[in-house]
């Protein structure tokens, strides 16, 4: 009886991690060359998320909408910024919360990049978990502080 509990607990593990898409990340790139997701909680509310590595604005940059348009900034967390908001919410939340990171299984057939299938870059894994987390875009940037 041990055994067959053991086994079907195996199973059922297998099963949700391998047939269980995030279905409502609409288009992303995880490939190394590019990083960003677009969330739709809703057809009205949606989001899109950009890591930058490099560059003057160094960090994450969500934009209300599916298109990175300066003048739909919603939160940009630059990794430069002197108050180390966004480290702080790496070391303070999401690790706390998530761990060293994982992989998020998504449509493979929403990307131009490379990589189909899954986001695995350990920021954006971060940043797509707290979306999964939170109602709704409001909700979100709430667990993000980025209303402060």
């Amino acid at each position: 009886m041990r055994k067959f509990l053991g086994t079907l607990i195996l199973y059922l593990l297998f099963v949700t991690n391998t047939y269980s898409l995030e279905n409502r990340v609409t288009s992303y790139a995880d490939d190394g060359l590019e990083a960003w997701f677009t969330f739709e909680y809703s057809k009205k509310d949606v989001f899109t998320l950009s890591f930058a590595g490099s560059g003057p604005y160094r960090g994450i940059w969500i934009v209300e909408g599916k298109l990175l348009d300066p003048l739909n900034t919603i939160c940009l967390l630059e990794t430069d910024d002197q108050t180390k908001k966004l480290q702080k919410l790496i070391m303070n939340k999401f690790m706390t919360n998530y761990g060293l990171g994982g992989e998020i299984k998504v449509d493979p057939n929403r990307t131009l990049g490379n990589i189909k299938g899954k986001i695995s870059n350990t920021i954006l894994y971060y940043f797509l978990r707290a979306a999964q987390d939170s109602k709704n875009t409001e909700d979100y940037l709430a667990n993000l502080n980025c209303n402060d």
